[in-house]
């Protein structure tokens, strides 16, 4: 008798729950936090087993990284003047204040940049605070970049699993296995590069 738990079955009704949206949500909030893992290894197959629910889906990945970013915003808002001290004491104060001039001055680049690709987003989140970034600025961009990215994500995982359920070439074992080896490979190269 076959495990329930390793058949395509179990993991379909799994990802097509009516709560599969809210962990998604909720994992979105935590990975602009501190989790490590990309929302994309928890996306890509919740796309691939609801695709009429891709639009919803990029939505609340969005929004939830979105309140993510600005509860991380304000952890290092309100850690900023430890921060300050602790520059001051251990002698780096003027390196802190360079990178808050950097951060103010070209902040817009790095808070896109590490928004869309997989440079950890809760650096930037926790150092936009921690240098008093222009919060609506800081959302906006960050809104923007994300959004981008989950929905660029969405319609190459809707496009490409439709493909391959209509000609029947993956099973979705197959398709959930391949989406979690891409991003893991995406993972090494960024990580090498």
């Amino acid at each position: 008798m076959k495990n329930l738990k390793t058949t395509p079955g179990f993991w379909l009704e799994l990802l097509r729950h009516r709560y599969a949206g809210v962990v998604l949500f909720i994992y979105s909030a935590l990975e602009s936090i501190i989790l490590p893992v990309p929302v994309e290894a928890l996306m890509v197959p919740l796309l691939l087993a609801s695709p009429r629910r891709a639009v919803a889906t990029v939505a609340l990945a969005t929004t939830g990284s979105i309140i993510g970013a600005a509860i991380a915003y304000g952890i290092g808002f309100a850690f900023s003047d430890l921060a300050v001290e602790l520059a001051q004491n251990i002698g780096y104060a003027e390196q802190l204040d360079y990178v808050k001039a950097q951060l103010i001055e070209n902040g817009w680049f790095a808070i896109v940049f590490t928004a869309i690709t997989l440079v950890p987003f809760k650096i930037m989140t926790l150092t936009s605070g921690l240098v008093g970034y222009p919060f609506v600025l800081f959302l906006v961009l960050s809104f923007l970049s994300r959004g981008f990215r989950y929905a660029l994500v969405g319609c190459v995982v809707v496009m490409f699993g439709r493909v391959s359920s209509r000609r029947h070439l993956l099973s979705l074992r197959t398709q959930f296995l391949l989406a979690i080896g891409l991003t893991l490979l995406f993972v090494a190269w960024k990580l090498l590069a």
